[in-house]
């Protein structure tokens, strides 16, 4: 029995109706939402809970593409749960551009800890045979806590690369104080009460997108090409968040240089431990450590940076050094390794029924 389903015509049509499904909510309404922030930042407003809706997004279009295409199929209530928090947290986004004196920190850690919740719920109430082929399952523990602590180390290796050589050891090792060690600590618990937006990120890049990319295109190449694809999904970030007046060009060049590391790093995690938790974690992890070596707790540290060819250029390089290396794993360059599309996983499920 022919089990490649992209040879299979009904399959073709369905994964290129999901894959405008995904790119129209991922790409069309984060881009929709970058307008919000322009017009925010324009006036003073606070616009930190768009970048938390933006990140929902790519999730929401794999949910919505599959919700349309096999309804029956899906983990229902982890996915409706989704696309609701995921509307509820754009509305409140842009009520935050309108009403006065909105309190955006506590609205958005409110709405981030019930939503996140919530999905565990929903998690936890579909069966667990459509939580495994929609990749919801835990997997292995052992696997993705390796996988984490790895990135971990690395992590701290480079910003020590980066640090010590310009500003000497004893300024990377001031960052470690007893308040900052205690915030890292608390990181560990308070993951599994606001995952919610980091899933909505690697749920479309990693368990989505990158095996279809790797299918379509090759083991490496399409790694490359989801990392480049992930860069230029920021650009509304980069020009109207991120950036200083000015140097939003060079944040999406910065941007895409770490997006195509990350993607090679993340993409690793992702076949080595066949969970899509590892890289969720990662990606939490990498977000909120920033402020670790901040020098203070605001997330303000993200915004309006300036950036200079030589900032872009060293950063670029950096971490395609301390990731980039994984390119030469077999979990990203063999064949055997790559992770099954959301469509084979389908499809290798009805055929176990149709045999037995």
């Amino acid at each position: 029995m022919n089990r490649d389903i992209f040879e299979n015509k009904h399959y073709q049509d369905k994964v290129k109706k999901q894959l405008k499904i995904f790119f129209a909510i991922a790409f069309g309404l984060n881009y929709l939402m970058g307008l919000g922030i322009y017009y925010g930042k324009s006036n003073g407003v606070d616009v930190n809970m768009f970048p938390v809706f933006q990140m929902m997004t790519p999730a929401l279009g794999v949910m919505v593409a599959f919700m349309w295409t096999d309804w029956d199929k899906v983990p229902k209530f982890s996915f409706v749960i989704y696309t609701i928090v995921s509307f509820v947290m754009g509305v409140l986004s842009i009520a935050s551009l309108f009403v006065k004196n909105f309190p955006v920190n506590n609205v958005m850690n409110i709405t981030l800890i019930v939503s996140t919740i919530l999905f565990l719920i929903g998690i936890k109430v579909d069966k667990k045979q459509k939580r495994y082929l929609f990749s919801l399952n835990r997997g292995s523990v052992k696997k993705v806590t390796l996988i984490v602590i790895l990135f971990l180390c690395l992590y701290f290796l480079r910003i020590a690369v980066a640090v010590i050589p310009t500003e000497g050891i004893d300024v990377f090792i001031s960052y470690f104080t007893l308040q900052k060690l205690i915030f890292a600590f608390i990181l560990v618990p308070n993951f599994f009460l606001v995952f919610i937006p980091f899933l909505g990120e690697e749920y479309g890049w990693r368990y989505f997108l990158q095996p279809i990319m790797q299918k379509r295109y090759g083991m490496v190449k399409g790694i490359l090409l989801l990392g480049l694809i992930w860069g230029v999904w920021h650009l509304p970030l980069n020009l109207f968040y991120y950036s200083a007046e000015n140097t939003g060009f060079l944040s999406l060049v910065n941007q895409i240089g770490v997006c195509l590391a990350y993607s090679i790093m993340f993409g690793f995690a992702y076949a080595y431990s066949k969970s899509i938790w590892a890289p969720v974690m990662m990606h939490y992890f990498n977000n909120n450590l920033i402020l670790f070596f901040a020098t203070n707790f605001d997330s303000s540290v993200i915004e309006n940076q300036v950036y200079s060819w030589q900032m872009v250029a060293i950063n670029i390089v950096s971490v395609l050094l301390i990731y980039g290396g994984f390119i030469f794993s077999k979990y990203i360059r063999r064949e055997e390794f790559r992770i099954e599309t959301p469509h084979e996983r389908l499809e290798e499920d009805i055929l176990s029924e149709v045999e037995v």
